[in-house]
């Protein structure tokens, strides 16, 4: 079982095209439903999105995503945002070293409020200095609707275990704003993650078990591995989630995960504790 091109799809899982020899291609559907919890504000959030991966060899892929979500507000109006992701990637001829470059766009849209565009740049770098262990840093420059700009570094180590079927990493998220922000100059969380794999079985056996915790501060945050952008005035303070994978067929995955959060925003006097389900049904060819 080698995990340098596991490990790679790993670390960067949207915004990398997947890198194992034997998927050249890839698509995918993901599914989010989330309810909110004591919140003055909003009800329920669910977010479609849909992801093309194209790989023209092992030293160069592209990935485009396009999402749309819907926020439903307590005042029976809701926030439409519509999303645009395009990266690309590759490992380098010795197969040490993986890069990428992305950016993504958002647009929200809320009756009786004017409409916003976010956007960000990212950029990252990955080095294997055994097929083992993996280090990357990980760089992303977002601007707002109101010009405030969010530099952010994601330096991240992750290691391979137990005969290479336990995957183990460990990402800092450190961010500067050009300007305050919901009273925060600067913002620092981290994020533990685990995967791991399992011996094939009958067609109910997952091929893996996966789960993270995230404490710390973080706004307007750039998710290394999901390749997502959040643009709204909630500072999350705390997450957790679990799920499992399995193989339907030869050529097709199925991933499910359940998980919490909890969030504030000082601009709105809201405090958000959200559960969610995400699904992701993928092919690859």
């Amino acid at each position: 079982m080698n995990l340098k091109p596991l490990a790679a799809a790993l670390l960067t899982l949207q915004t990398l095209p997947a890198l194992a020899d034997e998927t050249k291609n890839s698509a995918s559907l993901e599914l989010t439903g989330l309810q909110y919890q004591g919140s003055s504000l909003r009800t329920q959030l669910q977010q479609q999105k849909l992801n093309l991966g194209l790989q023209a060899s092992p030293a160069f892929g592209l990935n485009l995503g396009l999402g749309e979500s819907t926020v439903d507000y307590q005042s029976a109006s809701s926030l439409k945002e519509r999303g645009l992701s395009l990266s690309v990637g590759g490992l380098s001829a010795t197969r040490q070293w993986a890069w990428r470059l992305g950016g993504i766009r958002l647009d929200d849209t809320q009756t009786g409020n004017p409409d916003l565009r976010t956007q960000s740049l990212q950029a990252g770098l990955g080095w294997w200095p055994t097929p083992e262990r993996l280090l990357d840093a990980g760089y992303s420059r977002t601007r707002l609707d109101n010009g405030i700009l969010i530099d952010q570094l994601t330096p991240m180590v992750g290691g391979s275990f137990n005969r290479q079927y336990t995957w183990l990493q460990l990402r800092g998220y450190f961010q500067q704003f050009s300007q305050p922000s919901e009273g925060l100059e600067t913002a620092a969380s981290a994020e533990l993650k685990v995967t791991q794999w399992l011996d094939p079985g009958s067609a109910f056996k997952p091929r893996t078990l996966q789960a993270m915790v995230q404490g710390g501060k973080r706004l307007y945050g750039v998710d290394t591995d999901a390749g997502e952008l959040y643009s709204l005035p909630y500072i999350q303070t705390a997450s957790a989630w679990a799920g499992a994978g399995w193989r339907l067929g030869e050529h097709v995955d199925l991933t499910g995960l359940a998980g919490v959060s909890k969030a504030h925003s000082v601009s709105l006097a809201d405090t958000l504790k959200s559960r969610f389900i995400y699904l992701n049904l993928s092919t690859h060819w």
